[in-house]
Order: structure tokens, then sequence, then C-alpha cells
């Protein structure tokens, strides 16, 4: 503060603005920086789940659904998911682990994650979601025994999937979701 007043003349009101634009462009400088440090790691959380994401389906296709890697890899785009906040890959994450629990014969894991599809697909009033949402919930409830639970949920699936298949749709699923409904119902 002495060289302000000694060096540039300034006088006490000059000072006291000086200071003033000082602490708020300290301020704002830790904002932005913080800005920046949240969005490189949001960018780089975003890029390790599409990652994850490519590499559940290929580990269960050679590992297998009940593998401990593919436990591993959908938790952990689970936990990427919820670090990033509201994101359309929650669903395939949610299924891959529905699927490895299902195979495990974790069957409460399995229908609670099959619940969290079903309530997933409705809020996005997504068709093809649903379809998958509710034959994920029916086939959990089948294999607990539940059958009057899953026969309507894989009532309502079947009939989703018939009214779909009027219109000839590209389903995002790797099986056809009408040959497991009727397997299960």
């Amino acid at each position: 503060v002495p060289a302000l007043r000694d060096v540039y003349g300034f006088n006490d009101d000059q000072i006291e603005f000086f200071l003033l634009h000082i602490t708020a462009d300290i301020e704002h400088g830790d904002h932005g920086v913080q800005i920046r440090t949240n969005h490189t790691h949001d960018e780089r959380a975003q890029h390790e789940l599409t990652l994850q994401l490519t590499l559940g389906p290929a580990l269960t296709a050679t590992k297998g659904y009940a593998s401990p890697d593919v436990e591993q890899i959908y938790a952990r785009a689970r936990a990427l998911c919820q670090q990033i906040g509201d994101t359309p890959q929650l669903f395939p994450v949610l299924r891959g682990l529905h699927r490895f629990y299902l195979v495990r014969a974790q069957f409460q894991t399995s229908r609670a994650l099959g619940a969290q599809c079903l309530r997933l697909a409705q809020q996005v009033q997504d068709a093809a979601l649903l379809l998958d949402a509710q034959f994920a919930l029916g086939e959990s409830l089948f294999y607990l025994g539940e059958l009057g639970a899953a026969h309507e949920y894989l009532t309502q699936g079947f009939a989703l999937y018939a009214a779909e298949a009027q219109s000839a749709p590209v389903f995002r699923v790797v099986q056809d979701l009408g040959v497991s409904y009727l397997f299960h119902m």
C-alpha cells in the first residue's frame, strides 16, 4: 500500500478502489480455475464412462454375464454416472448390472435394478427403453417366483413390443425381446 501512495501517487480512495479490484480479480480468477477444473473433470469422467460402456458388452461376450470383471466395469460406470449427473448412459449401465445380478442368481438385486430401469424409461418416455425395462423387471420377478407380478410386466411389455413392431422400429437391444417375452410368459 505505501508503494501505491509513494510511487504512484494514489490517494486513499484510489488505493481502496485498487485493493477492491485486486481482491475481486483474485476471487474471480480462483472461481474461473475451479470452473475449468470441474469441466475438465466432467469431460474426463464422460470419456471414461464411454470407455466403460464399450468394455461392458465386450467383457460380457468374452467372459460371460456373471464374470466379476463385468460387475466391476458396470459398477465403475454407475459411479461415473452418479458423478456426472443426469446422463442417458445410466440406462445401459443399470441394465448391464441387472443382467450380471440376474445370472448370478441375486434376484432381489436384479429386481431393484429392473425397477430402476423402468422408472428411468418412464421418466424419459423412450419406447425402446420401456420395452427393455419391462422385460428386465418381469424377468427378475419371474425368477423370484412372483409369477403374477412377472406376468403383469411381461404382458405389458409384450403389448408394447407388438405395437412397436407394427411401426417397424429399430430396437437398441441385442436380442429379440418378443421371443424373450414369450419365453417368460
